[in-house]
């Protein structure tokens, strides 16, 4: 787990890339929390700390701006509707990078938009693959 505080002069997609390469998780998240996210009761906490809850047998809360589907996720995966809904896709590291906005500065630029684009993704997944 890294967490740091934002900065605009950090390209944290390639940072998250990187440690992707690495470490090759079976699931990762990259994602900038705002005051819209932070806050919210025992259901968030999970997402907030990135712990998935489980090493052996993980769960995905929500979807952070940009994610890494290993292998054990990425069977369960279309990835194809998500490139045809406009979603950034990318096969790499031995999994999936899948980002939803082109920037992560759009979590806290437009949150409503960035949410309202997340649950257009989340539909593409799998019923229950997301924990909300």
């Amino acid at each position: 787990m890294l967490s740091s505080n934002y900065s605009n002069k950090v390209d944290w997609s390639k940072v998250f890339r990187i440690w992707c390469d690495i470490f090759t998780p079976q699931i990762g998240m990259l994602h900038y929390f705002t005051k819209n996210e932070l806050g919210h009761g025992d259901e968030y906490r999970s997402f907030q700390v990135g712990s998935f809850r489980s090493a052996l047998s993980p769960e995905v809360p929500n979807a952070g701006w940009m994610m890494f589907y290993g292998d054990d996720f990425s069977e369960k995966i279309n990835f194809g509707h998500l490139e045809d809904a406009g979603f950034y896709v990318k096969n790499e590291s031995g999994g999936y990078v899948v980002r939803i906005t082109d920037e992560i500065q759009d979590v806290a630029n437009d949150f409503p938009s960035f949410s309202r684009r997340r649950e257009e993704m989340k539909k593409l997944f799998p019923e229950k693959f997301f924990l909300e």
